[in-house]
């Protein structure tokens, strides 16, 4: 029996040099190439997750962060599903720049969009950017956030499941945002939401606050 496959586009934007191509493959192949070139223009690549009743297969799309390719940019992030929002850790202009970021997704993406505030690098010494800072910066942009290494394979594994929670939010009926509103008035507050989730996907997964951060955001 054929089992559905649902398809999920992600984009990742942010500046050059931020590490978007190596987490994308570390997502794609399990392994890190300190090697990769710039990106010129825009590539594609695809990962397939089994999730047993069904297959999930995401479309991640690795973007230039030059200011050269901000118009074709703007075509590949209509019509996504999600959108990785990556800075530098160890670079504090990568994360002054989040705003453009922001004003280009303002510009060219859904209104429905769900962002997530990457912060790669965290496996360095010379960091600039506090986690706490990390955290303000989404709370102010009104995104979940988390901190990964695609060198260490740090919180790798959990941005994936958190692009995976995001894309059954979206697109399977259980979470339509009516229902969501029901949920919360009978609770009365989000974290029937959170139970639902675990309990019907079953990920294993420790980001309870992101998990409450969508919910906040879907329903805004």
């Amino acid at each position: 029996m054929n089992r559905q496959n649902d398809i999920c586009k992600v984009v990742t934007l942010g500046d050059s040099g931020v590490g978007k191509t190596c987490l994308l493959q570390k997502i794609k192949y399990g392994t890190y190439n300190n090697e990769n070139s710039m990106t010129i223009g825009i590539d594609c690549l695809h990962k397939t997750v089994d999730l047993g009743n069904k297959l999930i297969t995401l479309e991640l799309w690795d973007t230039a962060g030059q200011e050269r390719f901000d118009a074709m940019n703007k075509l590949y992030i209509r019509n996504v599903m999600c959108i990785l929002l990556v800075y530098d850790i160890t670079n504090e202009e990568s994360c002054f720049k989040l705003n453009k970021w922001c004003d280009l997704i303002d510009e060219q993406a859904p209104s429905d969009v769900i962002k997530i505030l990457v912060g790669n690098k965290c496996d360095k010494r010379t960091r600039m950017i506090t986690t706490e800072i990390g955290q303000s910066v989404a709370d102010y942009l009104k995104m979940p956030f988390i901190e990964i290494s695609s060198k260490e394979d740090v919180n790798v594994d959990e941005l994936m499941d958190l692009m995976l929670v995001i894309k059954d939010y979206k697109m399977h009926s259980v979470f339509r945002k009516e229902t969501l509103k029901s949920m919360n008035k009978a609770a009365g507050n989000g974290y029937a939401n959170t139970v639902l989730i675990f309990n019907l996907f079953k990920f294993k997964f420790i980001f309870t606050r992101q998990l409450l951060l969508i919910v906040k955001y879907v329903l805004k």
